[in-house]
């Protein structure tokens, strides 16, 4: 067992990009089927939501300003959370094969630095 902890307001982050991606396949994506995986140490956070629904065209959600325009705003939020805290977000998707998100942080200071909690 890992006993990983961050600084709550990252976290949290984490917990809301999760938390959208869930409910993006839930409203929109007709899941069925939803799997979260991941890997937590005090140096890099990898989380993985996947679902088995519509899925979509990939293309359409890489520009920001498309997206606010398309009123596309949990898509929107979940990369502004993760820009927030510096994590990688990548959403891979095909219609009709269901969609995954990808979120990748790890800790660009070294432990026991000013800097070191996110």
């Amino acid at each position: 067992m890992n006993d990983a902890r961050f600084d709550p307001d990252f976290e949290a982050y984490l917990y809301w990009i999760v938390r959208q991606a869930c409910d993006n396949a839930l409203r929109h994506a007709g899941a069925r089927r939803i799997c979260l995986r991941g890997e937590l140490n005090n140096h890099q956070v990898l989380l993985v939501v996947e679902d088995d629904g519509v899925g979509f065209k990939v293309g359409e959600q890489r520009n920001l300003l498309e997206l606010l325009n398309k009123r596309h705003f949990g898509l929107v939020g979940m990369h502004e959370r993760a820009a927030i805290i510096a994590a990688q977000l990548s959403i891979d998707s095909e219609i009709g094969q269901g969609t995954r998100v990808t979120i990748r942080w790890k800790r660009s200071f070294p432990p026991n630095t000013r800097y070191s909690s996110p």
